[in-house]
């Protein structure tokens, strides 16, 4: 009847719009009115913003149509309440449609047989649990429609079992509700064996202690249904006493729940979807549709929410899979860490790895090295001592030569005037030195390149975790659409059961994924030198500023001409900085030097002073007398043999040339001459690998570059496709195998965009890495003469015909 009057009246507003000229306003002044009202169960909780989304949303699609008049009215929380509440609005000759907000006020209304106006209730729990009427998926019941989340009543306490490891479940309803449920107990029951649990149904009234306390001993978990008289801090309370008791929780009131406390929900955001879903079934019965042939089901994307803040409390320990599929409240997986960069990480690395503090000493004990060749042409001074025990016999008969006992100090001091050989080492050693400083300077950068590739290493991981969660939230929509067709009759149980093992293997696929991210922060770790299982806190994402950063490469790769001059520019960039090359000059100067001191030895001799002091420091026993002529009075003089003094010094120049070595020098000549010969080849060929690493690395990270954006349109298109195959799917039009296909291949091309950023990142970092210069590693200064000598070298080239 509705709808003839607006057509009337339609007709009749356009008539005298053309014979009159009337204002277009005016039509707007002859809508047909449309008396909504808009129940709760009570005043204060969710019904109020309910009601206020649902009139929102309704004035959108039907105030073009209508002059929309909202009546709002609220119950006191009880059955009573609710179904004189809903009687008046039955009994309002006014009243064009009602829409129950609430759960009792739901139960009620629903329960209706031919009410005297349309009925939408908004609230229903579960139909099975509450006895509703439901055949193919509509109420079947004239006049009378509601909406529910296909079997979330199950699907809930079947993830509470995999959460807590639980048994027996007491399902906690306000009291009203409960009351509101004769047979719940038989419901229940029926209920178990799909779940795998035991169900106990307790009401709550206004004390959670008083509910908590009359559970069963048995009782290993609470599910906490609808309650309408529960304000935040009365959750927060019954939170509290549920930890306390250590017994594990389950929300039916989606997320606030869970940050008040309790252990965990499948949330989503039902309050905006619910209410455009009733907005749209409003307008429906505005328009005269049939609200019994409306399809009861509403699905949205739900999400686990875990409080593990609340699971450590009461020592519960969910699946890794589920904690990984859940948004985290309360507390988080693990440590977060100390933030860090990539450019911080690159710099820990080349500041705390072992492999480089092992090689430092090695650069420390070559300086030595030098030191200890060039003291050989330094002064040396030499202190010894001598003592000696002789026969008695040829003591006494050496004349005072050999005493039986003796001791002597000496002091020797050596100077080399001129030494080839020696001169040569110094000068060896040096240039070793320098290799050796210069291989450093290698394997700093090669350190710098492990740090970076294992840092994106965690980056590329973490990144594809989160692809994974999300190909786990798509295939449980699939199965909500799977469960939602079998519950409509439009499929078998077939599609439900292949969609839950392929809800499983996303499971695992998200558990190796996260294993993955963990064998990459283990690895970035031991660049590091940190310990290893140190938590490592990075940047989740790739922005476009971080592809920013790559300018330089990103502004030559897309022009050829460019391009190449790119290439040749820093493939001799690379050779002239490359520390590698630099040590390999420096082995050639060594052996040069080798070869020189080789012929060299043939006519310059090794010219020594030397000088020494011997002093006498003690004689004893036989011998130490020498032998003198008897004395005569009648001589004037006695005779005697002279006696050597007790300290004494020598000086002595030591001029040597070696005549005939056996051939050692002609030997040792050809071994230098040759040595230089392999060192002269192997830098080229190791300049020659440089420049074909540079260019090689260049060229595959301007294709990487170029399969980013193609990786972004084939992730576009396979998205686009996903949408078109679920709506498809969900309209009957195509099998869950198709659905899945397209799943797998949307989940792909999300995999493969991250793996295009990444490979690219990684990329920039060979390229670095290939020219020998790290921009994180050098000072400002040095970055800022680089890219001028860069660019000058690019602006020459370029004017080069």
């Amino acid at each position: 009847m509705l709808s003839i009057v607006r057509i009337l009246l339609a007709l009749s507003v356009g008539a005298v719009g053309l014979l009159l000229g009337a204002p277009a306003q005016a039509q707007d002044t002859l809508r047909p009115i449309a008396r909504v009202a808009l129940l709760s169960d009570g005043p204060g909780v969710q019904g109020d913003s309910l009601s206020s989304l649902v009139a929102e949303e309704l004035r959108v699609l039907a105030a073009r149509e209508f002059d929309l008049r909202f009546q709002t009215a609220a119950a006191d929380h009880t059955l009573p309440g609710a179904a004189q509440l809903v009687d008046r609005a039955m009994a309002d000759p006014a009243t064009d449609l009602v829409i129950t907000l609430g759960v009792l006020t739901s139960q009620v209304a629903a329960q209706r047989r031919e009410p005297p106006h349309p009925v939408i209730a908004a609230a229903v729990f579960d139909p099975r649990l509450q006895g509703l009427p439901l055949t193919g998926g509509t109420s079947g019941t004239s006049g009378v429609s509601y909406l529910v989340a296909p079997d979330l009543l199950a699907r809930e306490l079947v993830v509470f079992r995999e959460i807590a490891a639980v048994d027996t479940v007491a399902v906690l309803v306000g009291a009203g509700l409960l009351q509101a449920l004769p047979g719940i107990e038989q419901r229940l029951a029926a209920l178990e064996a799909e779940v795998g649990l035991t169900l106990v149904p307790v009401g709550l009234g206004a004390s959670p202690e008083d509910a908590l306390d009359s559970l069963p001993a048995s009782v290993g978990g609470v599910y906490v249904g609808p309650l309408s008289t529960a304000s935040p801090q009365s959750i927060g309370l019954l939170a509290a006493a549920l930890i306390e008791r250590g017994l594990p929780s389950f929300s039916f009131g989606g997320r606030g729940g869970v940050e008040r406390g309790l252990l965990a929900s499948l949330s989503a955001d039902w309050a905006a979807r619910l209410a455009r879903r009733v907005a749209v079934d409003a307008e429906r019965v505005l328009l005269s549709d049939e609200p019994g042939a409306f399809l009861v089901h509403m699905t949205a994307s739900e999400r686990l929410v875990l409080n593990l803040a609340t699971a450590r409390r009461i020592g519960v320990t969910p699946p890794l899979g589920l904690v990984l599929e859940a948004t985290l409240v309360g507390a988080p997986m693990r440590d977060p860490g100390v933030p860090l960069s990539l450019d911080e990480a690159m710099r820990g690395a080349v500041e705390g790895n072992l492999a480089l503090a092992a090689q430092q000493r090695a650069v420390e004990a070559g300086a030595a090295q030098v030191r200890e060749a060039r003291s050989t042409l330094l002064p040396q001074l030499e202190a010894g001592a001598t003592g000696s025990l002789v026969d008695a016999d040829l003591a006494e008969a050496s004349l005072g030569q050999q005493p039986e006992w003796s001791a002597q100090g000496q002091l020797t001091l050596t100077q080399v005037l001129f030494s080839e050989d020696a001169r040569a080492n110094v000068g060896i050693q040096r240039a070793s030195q320098e290799a050796r400083t210069h291989e450093f300077a290698a394997l700093e950068l090669d350190i710098a390149l492990d740090a970076a590739e294992a840092y994106l290493g965690v980056l590329r991981a973490l990144a594809l975790v989160e692809v994974q969660q999300a190909n786990l939230v798509l295939t449980r929509e699939s199965l909500e659409l799977a469960d939602r067709r079998e519950a409509i009759g439009a499929a078998g149980p077939a599609e439900a059961l292949r969609l839950r093992a392929e809800l499983a293997t996303r499971r695992t696929d998200l558990i190796d994924a996260f294993v993955q991210v963990q064998a990459t922060e283990i690895a970035l770790n031991q660049v590091l030198n940190r310990p290893l299982e140190t938590p490592v806190a990075v940047a989740t994402t790739v922005s476009e500023d971080r592809l920013a950063d790559t300018d330089l490469l990103a502004a030559y790769i897309v022009d050829a001409e460019a391009f190449t001059r790119l290439r040749d520019v820093l493939s001799a960039e690379a050779i002239r900085a490359e520390p590698g090359i630099q040590a390999l000059e420096a082995g050639i100067r060594a052996q040069d030097r080798a070869g020189r001191a080789a012929r060299r030895a043939f006519y310059l001799p090794t010219v020594a002073l030397v000088g020494q002091a011997s002093t006498s420091l003690y004689e004893g026993g036989a011998g130490t007398e020498g032998l003198a002529f008897p004395t005569d009075p009648m001589q004037p003089m006695a005779a005697s043999f002279p006696e050597a003094p007790g300290t004494f010094w020598t000086l002595g120049l030591n001029v040597t040339l070696p005549l005939f070595e056996g051939g050692g020098r002609t030997a040792r000549l050809a071994r230098a001459t040759a040595e230089v010969h392999r060192l002269q080849l192997e830098r080229d060929l190791i300049a020659q690998r440089i420049e074909q690493n540079v260019r090689t690395q260049l060229h595959v990270t301007a294709a990487s570059y170029a399969a980013i954006q193609e990786a972004r349109r084939a992730a576009d298109a396979a998205r686009q496709s996903l949408d078109i195959v679920t709506r498809s799917y969900a309209a009957g039009a195509l099998d869950v195998t198709a659905l899945l296909e397209s799943q797998a291949a949307a989940q792909r091309a999300e995999a493969g965009v991250t793996n295009a950023v990444y490979d690219f990142l990684v990329n920039v970092k060979r390229v670095e890495r290939a020219i020998g210069r790290f921009e994180a590693l050098a000072p400002a200064e040095e970055q800022e003469a680089f890219r001028r000598r860069l660019d000058a070298a690019l602006q020459s080239t370029s004017s080069t015909p």
